[in-house]
This record gives C-alpha cells, sequence and structure tokens, in this order.
C-alpha cells in the first residue's frame, strides 16, 4: 500500500475527475486472507476486480466487477467533490467472488500535492507486493473556475427544448389569486397543480404512472364547487384501467405496517405503521383490479439501522424492523407522475408528461397558498382531516395542519428520463409484471422528436438519489442530488436560497459529532460547501449572501423524540 506523509494534504473545494482506466496482473486473494480466500485461491486463479474509491475513510464511488480478469478494463470517470483539509483519495481494490465481497487485493493512496497541479494523464501505478498496477488519470478543478449549469458526472445529462410549469401547493385559492411577477417574457402566470394533473389523469390514453411515499385512495384531487360530487383517486385510476389505460403504481411499503388482523390486536402499531403512509389500504384497494398497484420497499443492503441516529429515538417498531433487516430509517420518497399526452401538434402522436415535485397525492396535501386553518374544515377539508404536529387536536374544532410544498411539470426530453427512472425501477422491484410498451408505439412521438417545436424553451436536468438495490443501470449509489447541490453553490455568485424541511448535514464537521455513539449519518457536505463559498467570497472581497428557510420545528410533535433530536442536531449547523 502507497501511504501520504502524515501532514501531507491541502485544503481543497474543488472536484477531481479520476478516470480508472484498466489494472494489470491483479492478484488473486491469498490464503492468509481466510478460509473462502484459501478456497478462492485454490479452485479459481484468477480474480473478479472492482476498484472503490474512498476519500479519508469515507466511501465513495465504484467501478463495476470484470468477471475473471486479471487485467481488468474499466475506462470509468468520476467526479468526486472535495472540501476541507484533504489527506488521501484512496483507491481500494477488491475482489467481488461470491463469498468474499469486499475482499481487498491492495490500496493506492493519491495525495493531494500528486494530482491538484497538472492533471496526470494514463499514469501506471503499482500496489500489493507483486506485478499489480493501475492506470489512471487525475485532473483536479478548482470551484472558482466551475461555469458550466450542467451537472456532470449523474445519470442523466442536461436536455435542451423542454417545457416547464412550476407549481405552489396542491391549488390555487380562485378567490384570492397570488401577486403578479413580470418577467421579460411578461407577467408570470401561475398554474394549479391538482387541476392541471386531474386534467393529464383524464386525458391520457395508453399508461399511467405513479410514485410515491404515500398514495390515498380516498383523494378528492377536485372539490369545487362544494354542490357537485367529486371522484376519488382510486376510483379514477381504476376507471381509466378498465377503459384500457396500464395504470401502475409504486408506493412505499413501510414494513411497520401489516395487514393481519391478528398481528394487529397484538401489535396496535401495525394498523397504520409507523409512518401512517396507507401502504396496506392502497394495495388492498387495488387488488383485483385493472390496476397494478406494488408496495416496494426501501432495503439498506447491510445497513441496520438501531434507531441511535436522534438520540433515544429507539421504539419496538423502529428496533423491530431493523433487526429484521428491512433498514427501518430509509423510505422511497420520489413522487412522480408519468403519462402520455396530446403531442406537439393537433392530432400529432402523443408525447410524454411528467410531473416532478414534493407534494405526494395522499392526505392532508390538498392546500393552497392561502392555508386555511379553520374555515376549510367542513368544505374542503370535510374528508380530509390531517393534523401530524398536535393528533390531539379535534377535527370539529381545528387548527388542520397546513401543507407547503412545490411541484413541476416536465415536457419534452427531460419528461423521458423521468419515465426511464420509472420503468428502471419497476423492472429491477417488480419484475414480471410488463409496462406499456412506450417505445413500441407509433401512436408515441419518438424521444428524438420529442422537443417542443416553438416558444420559451428550458434546458433541464433530472437528479436522483438510488441504489443498486432499487434500480437497474445502477451500479451501486448514485449520490446525484447531492452532486447537483454541490456543484450549483460552487457556481453561486452573489446569493443562494435554500428552502427546506430540514437541515441536517456536515455531521463530521459538528462540535458534538462522536460517530460511535451517536451513529450519526448525515455526512453529506452542504453546510460545508455553503460555507466555504462565503470564506471565498470574503477573501475575494465581493458581497454574498446564504439565506436558509426553514421550519420552526419539521411535522411532528415539538416536544417528542424525534423532533427534539432532529433540532438538535439541526442547531449543530448554526
Amino acid at each position: 500500500m502507497s501511504e501520504c506523509r502524515e501532514y501531507d494534504h491541502t485544503f481543497l473545494t474543488g472536484t477531481l475527475t479520476l478516470t480508472i482506466h484498466s489494472g494489470s496482473s491483479i492478484p488473486n486473494p491469498k490464503p492468509e486472507g481466510g478460509f473462502l480466500a484459501s478456497l478462492k485461491s485454490w479452485v479459481d486463479k484468477i480474480p473478479d476486480p472492482y476498484v472503490r474509491i474512498n476519500v479519508d475513510g469515507k466511501k465513495g464511488p465504484r467501478t463495476e466487477t470484470i468477471i475473471d480478469s486479471a487485467d481488468p478494463q474499466w475506462n470509468a470517470t468520476f467526479e468526486i467533490p472535495l472540501v476541507g483539509e484533504v489527506k488521501e483519495v484512496e483507491l481500494n481494490i477488491k475482489d467481488d467472488t461470491l463469498g468474499l465481497k469486499g475482499h481487498s487485493l491492495g490500496t493506492i493512496a493519491l495525495c493531494p500535492s500528486e494530482f491538484i497541479d497538472e492533471p496526470v494523464t494514463q499514469k501506471w501505478i503499482p500496489f500489493g507486493d507483486e506485478n499489480a498496477r493501475l492506470c489512471i488519470s487525475t485532473k483536479y478543478t478548482s470551484a472558482s473556475t466551475m461555469t458550466s449549469v450542467e451537472v456532470p458526472g449523474t445519470k442523466y445529462p442536461l436536455r435542451t427544448g423542454c417545457r416547464f410549469t412550476m407549481y405552489a401547493d396542491a391549488h390555487l385559492d380562485p378567490e384570492d389569486p397570488l401577486p403578479e411577477v413580470p418577467t421579460d417574457a411578461g407577467p408570470y402566470v401561475p398554474h394549479d397543480l391538482w387541476n392541471e394533473m386531474h386534467a393529464s389523469f383524464c386525458a391520457a390514453e395508453k399508461f399511467i404512472y405513479i410514485t410515491g411515499w404515500s398514495v390515498w385512495t380516498g383523494l378528492r384531487m377536485l372539490r369545487l364547487p362544494l354542490d357537485e360530487e367529486h371522484e376519488t383517486l382510486g376510483d379514477l385510476l381504476k376507471r381509466r384501467a378498465e377503459e384500457g389505460v396500464c395504470v401502475r403504481i409504486m408506493v412505499w411499503d413501510d414494513t411497520s405496517s401489516i395487514d393481519d388482523e391478528n398481528v394487529n390486536k397484538m401489535l396496535e402499531f401495525t394498523k397504520e405503521g409507523m409512518m401512517g403512509v396507507k401502504d396496506e389500504e392502497t394495495a388492498a384497494f387495488f387488488r383485483d383490479t385493472g390496476v397494478i398497484c406494488e408496495k416496494v420497499r426501501c432495503k439498506s443492503e447491510g445497513f441496520r439501522s438501531t434507531g441511535q441516529f436522534s438520540i433515544g429515538t429507539l421504539t419496538f417498531g423502529t428496533s423491530l424492523t431493523a433487526a429484521l433487516g428491512y433498514g427501518a430509517t430509509f423510505t422511497h420518497h420520489q413522487k412522480t407522475v408519468i403519462c402520455d399526452a396530446p403531442g406537439w401538434s393537433e392530432d400529432g402522436p402523443k408525447k410524454i408528461v411528467a410531473y416532478v415535485g414534493g407534494i405526494d397525492l395522499t392526505v392532508g396535501r390538498y392546500d393552497t397558498p392561502k392555508h386555511q386553518l379553520f374555515s376549510t374544515l367542513k368544505t374542503t377539508h370535510g374528508d380530509d382531516w390531517y393534523q401530524n404536529c398536535h393528533p390531539e387536536l379535534d377535527a370539529a374544532y381545528g387548527p388542520r395542519q397546513p401543507w407547503h410544498d412545490i411541484h413541476s411539470k416536465v415536457e419534452g426530453p427531460a419528461a423521458r428520463d423521468v419515465l426511464n427512472n420509472f420503468e428502471m425501477r419497476w423492472q429491477k422491484q417488480v419484475p414480471g409484471k410488463p409496462l406499456y410498451d412506450v417505445n413500441g408505439d407509433d401512436g408515441i412521438l419518438k424521444v428524438e422528436d420529442d422537443v417542443l417545436p416553438e416558444g420559451p424553451k428550458w434546458s433541464i436536468q433530472m437528479f436522483r438519489s438510488i441504489t443498486v438495490v432499487s434500480a437497474l443501470e445502477v451500479l451501486d449509489v448514485e449520490a446525484d442530488c447531492a452532486a447537483a447541490y454541490i456543484h450549483q453553490i460552487r457556481r453561486a455568485q452573489r446569493f443562494i436560497y435554500i428552502e427546506n424541511q430540514y437541515f441536517l448535514g456536515g455531521a463530521t464537521e459538528w462540535l458534538n459529532y462522536d460517530d460511535k455513539e451517536y451513529n450519526v449519518e448525515c455526512k453529506h457536505r452542504v453546510p460545508i460547501e455553503l460555507a466555504m463559498r462565503i470564506v471565498n467570497k470574503i477573501r475575494m472581497g465581493e458581497r454574498f449572501t446564504v439565506y436558509i428557510t426553514v421550519p420552526m420545528y419539521s411535522e411532528g410533535v415539538a416536544e417528542g423524540k424525534v423532533l427534539q433530536a432532529i433540532l438538535f442536531w439541526q442547531g449543530e449547523n448554526f
């Protein structure tokens, strides 16, 4: 193993573009590696190598595994954000043979001094005590020189020729319009999310795909006028399926909710589950109908939550599900609707429309920017009472819990990326159940033709966070949302505005950080990147402001252990 000197490190804010080209004479596991290593070295003389990249001991991306090859060819390029006092970038060459997964075959440590000044092109570096070598290229880019809007190294590229519609909250209040916002293209015209999404459900002729943390079949997306009967989401989707539309739904499987009367009697919390997402209720509603609704778990791939992350939030429910290996702290949180829609030209082939954002199709989300707390209890919220901050309150008197969030509609090439995400997730987690053959239908625009022909065109790049256990074509872990945050923070020139339900992160820099005691997994670098951007602007003598808006406390009981823990750890950032 090559090593960096103890003090050979540099304070960095930039990105390392690292290409791992190939290996030569990669060794087989040595017999002293244990019984399985001994067996492997005796039965199979050729390794199944891959390379894991770590930064100062923190696990990063990896290459694919090359089966039975001592001279593998990877040609894999990675964009690795670096911030702070970086000591080394470690390349750990491992064997992926069944039973030896993760067995180290050797390591190479790259010190910052080896890559920050000049690019390195196809350099062979030896490792181990034999003739093993790794061929790599490196290029370091300082954050101060980043100008490209496109985030490099992510799943989906920047797409041009798109239409983009923004929404605030599920509905607009027709009697209380939003203030007029002037733009270069004229006054901005606000749109109504659920009115337009409902219209898309009704207009679809071929397929409707939905992902959600929670999907409530009793939801009435339209509620005005009050004197009319409005169809529930569940009935609408069943009707569309009966009319020949391919309707597919993926909801997160909360493993603490169980559809079993006997279990529910013994363990009351299993009836609704710890999170109350109605996954069992939704699946039962669509059972034996034309709608295929699947509950999908967010497996943790070896991680076992103990509940210690939130200091004292360990309960029987979280402990049980964690012990069973279900990864109680992980959820699928994507909220998307994808369907076919009338094309760009009258009577032309269909296009694809995708809704993406933060508003689930579930209880409590019906709201307007006015956020009425009392006056709608017996009208638009008459059968949609939701109050998770003060569960002791009465639906007859209120106040109800308001819901503020944003959403969007994407049309054009970027909508195809949202469709691809759904298809890759479905085929991984719901194998054997068919989807609509979009590419084989001549009545739907081909990918290259599904482009906004005229009018203001947006360039859009889609990002997601997902792992290999949840989607096809994922090698290990995709942390593209974090990569996008970091890239755009580093590009910011005058200000950054962040509005979020939570603001935790940068745990390794917290004064109270102790990974062994608290199992603090919130290590993403957004707070550190913000701090470094401010430092950079101070050094340059330029005015720069970061605005961060978070709720006084996020959803839940304020005095409860979970929220108190969130507030405590959130406070470590400020």
